[in-house]
């Protein structure tokens, strides 16, 4: 097709336009009207002054004009809230007067009426057919979504680095070439070194002064498909100290690297002491997940947020099954005893229940297997060694309070064996779940110590509602839903035929007699096959007293 380009001017205003000299020129415009008609970027047109002299309807629904035409002579502070037009005038006039274009810029837009959107812009000078500059021509994109998923993204990266670092114990995650990609804040304080300065470097130079030559040690126990148990040795300070490690491969989401996850504990104190704590492993799993599609991407921190929080709770968990296996077996059946009441109460949010149940006896890592049993089986303890049990609430309040959205599991745990809880919460809501949260903690625990003396179910409801007076009527209703154990036989088996669901019907401990899983402790695989390798190894026995249940006796 023969004939010059229309100017500027001609495309802007093709009712104004003069005739033009050849029918070319009105298929220039007839293509400008129909792009500015189905675009779904906004495109518009100002003169020197930043008015604007034409814009597309897309732009027009979106500033709620019901016709393009009406934005004519009008400028973009004429349509967003505060001050938002300056910076734009500011950047129309710099491109006039340089007459350099401006290529995907970020916007923030705030509207009158209280909406927020983002948007990727790109402005270029605008020239008549002398070529002498009139104004200014832009097109931009919406992407407020994906400005919303990389918020979201960004702050659930945040809390999860908050989980992390809540841990107690030592986290150190190492990538394929054992350079440092991840240390916790235990880390940070057991080795002196902040994680700014040992990221990016071996273990062996990260400035941790280690007593062997951590390289050659890591390297065959970095190969094992298994978690696998390291002990090693370092000076801080002059002195020599012990860590308990625990080495695990995990492949974290949104990643396709492996990394290799070290979780430990300094147990210089307690080693001194006894061994117990070579038992006392934590175990993390961080979890994060970027969805690629943008409809997901919006919903991308919660997600996040909830597969970190449960992988947490799981850590925790872990931590406390093995620093106390007799602790641990008491918080699975507290939240057993939960499950079953919550299900009978029809209650929405229960799985804050479960978790306060879970991680109720956490506080009881920092106490010793002795006191632990002695307290469990009622006897008497001293007065120093009753102080140390009672505190064991506080101590998991103290763990647990600043973690993100655990401040009210925090608070029933804190409250579990208090008469006259005090509570903090934001609305009566928070108040009531909180305290429907410490009486269910409360009536398990009394449903525990009647289960020990063995009454029967209608005496054990009995037993507990007496102690728990006053609390939720629908909570004590319960009771009488409680499914009753189904009758039980007890059997002696090797260690090789246990199987998942077996109960314990004895404690199970080492050859210096550390405790190493609690008698009750209903078996899983996990179970099962850690004690199948200590039994292997020779450090506990080959045949353990089990329960199961009648029907399974073949």
């Amino acid at each position: 097709m023969g004939g010059s380009l229309p100017s500027s001017n001609q495309i802007l205003d093709r009712d104004n336009a003069p005739v033009p000299a050849s029918p070319e020129l009105a298929d220039y415009s007839d293509l400008l009207s129909a792009l500015l008609e189905n675009s779904t970027d906004r495109i518009y047109f100002k003169d020197l002054e930043s008015r604007f002299i034409r814009i597309n309807r897309y732009k027009a629904q979106l500033m709620h004009l019901a016709d393009p035409s009406e934005a004519i002579g009008k400028t973009d502070q004429d349509f967003l809230a505060g001050d938002r037009g300056t910076g734009r005038r500011l950047d129309e006039l710099e491109i006039i007067q340089t007459g350099a274009p401006l290529i995907d810029k970020e916007e923030r837009e705030e509207w009158p009426d209280g909406r927020v959107t983002w948007a990727s812009t790109s402005k270029m000078p605008l020239f008549n057919s002398a070529g002498k500059c009139v104004g200014t021509f832009g097109i931009s994109r919406d992407i407020t979504s994906r400005k919303l998923a990389e918020r979201a993204l960004d702050n659930a990266r945040r809390d999860a680095e908050l989980f992390i670092d809540s841990v107690p114990s030592i986290l150190i995650g190492l990538d394929a070439e054992n350079r440092i990609e991840r240390w916790n804040l235990a880390a940070a304080k057991t080795f002196g070194i902040s994680k700014a300065e040992a990221c990016g470097k071996l273990l062996a130079c990260c400035g941790v002064k280690w007593l062997s030559d951590i390289d050659s040690e890591i390297r065959p126990l970095s190969a094992a498909t298994e978690p696998v148990r390291w002990d090693v040795s370092f000076k801080k300070n002059g002195e020599e100290r012990s860590l308990g490690l625990t080495l695990r491969w995990i492949r974290p989401f949104a990643s396709d690297k492996p990394e290799l996850l070290i979780v430990g504990t300094d147990v210089t104190e307690r080693k001194r002491a006894d061994e117990e704590l070579q038992w006392k492993t934590a175990l993390l799993e961080a979890q994060t997940n970027a969805a690629q599609e943008q409809h997901r991407l919006i919903n991308a921190e919660k997600q996040l947020l909830e597969q970190t929080l449960r992988g947490s709770v799981h850590v925790l968990s872990e931590v406390l099954s093995f620093s106390n296996p007799a602790a641990f077996g008491r918080a699975m059946r507290l939240r057993s005893f939960v499950q079953q009441v919550a299900k009978s109460m029809n209650l929405e949010s229960a799985w804050q229940f479960e978790i306060a149940a879970m991680l109720s006896q956490l506080g009881c890592v920092t106490l010793p297997a002795e006191l632990m049993n002695a307290a469990y089986a009622g006897d008497r303890l001293s007065p120093e060694d009753q102080k140390k049990y009672d505190a064991h609430p506080a101590v998991a309040w103290q763990m647990l309070s600043s973690i993100p959205r655990m401040k009210a599991i925090a608070q029933m745990i804190a409250n579990q064996n208090i008469a006259h809880p005090h509570i903090e919460a934001r609305n009566d809501e928070e108040r009531r779940e909180i305290e429907l949260g410490v009486q269910l903690l409360q009536t398990g625990l009394a449903f525990e110590r009647c289960q020990g003396r063995a009454l029967s179910p209608a005496e054990t409801a009995k037993q507990v509602r007496a102690t728990c007076k006053g609390f939720d009527a629908a909570l004590l209703n319960s009771l009488d839903d409680l499914v009753p154990p189904m009758p039980m036989l007890v059997r002696e088996c090797a260690i090789t035929d246990l199987a998942v669901g077996m109960t314990l019907q004895q404690d199970i401990c080492n050859s210096i007699g550390l405790l190493i899983v609690a008698k009750g402790q209903e078996l899983t695989y996990q179970w099962i096959e850690r004690l199948k390798g200590l039994s292997k190894l020779g450090v506990i026995g080959r045949r353990v007293s089990v329960m199961l249940p009648e029907n399974n006796v073949g």
